[in-house]
C-alpha cells in the first residue's frame, strides 16, 4: 500500500499503530514524523508522535510534540490524557 502511495495519511498511521503495537517505538517516531510533515494540522497524529516518542523516553521531544497537538485541537480528551501521561514522567 505504501509503496504505491507514500503520502497515504490512512496507512501511514496504521503503519504506525502497528509498530507501536510491536514495539518498534524509534520506528513509530519516524513513520508519525512523516505524517506530521505531510499533514501538519493533523492532531491526532501530533498526539501519536508525542506517544511514540515518551516510549523512547524521548520527554523533551514528546512535550513539544503535545503541545502542538493541544494548539490543534484543545479540547480533545485523548490529546489531553497524553499531555498529562507526558508531564508526570
Amino acid at each position: 500500500m505504501l509503496e504505491s502511495a507514500p503520502s497515504d495519511m490512512t496507512a501511514l498511521m496504521a503503519l504506525g499503530r502497528a509498530q507501536m503495537l510491536s514495539s518498534a517505538f524509534e520506528d513509530a517516531c519516524a513513520t508519525y514524523q512523516r505524517v506530521v510533515e505531510l499533514d501538519a494540522p493533523n492532531h491526532e497524529a501530533w498526539r501519536a508522535l508525542a506517544e511514540s516518542l515518551r516510549f523512547r523516553d524521548r520527554l523533551d521531544e514528546a512535550l513539544d510534540a503535545i503541545k502542538h497537538a493541544m494548539a490543534l485541537a484543545p479540547d480533545n480528551p485523548r490529546v489531553m490524557a497524553h499531555d498529562v501521561f507526558i508531564r508526570m514522567r
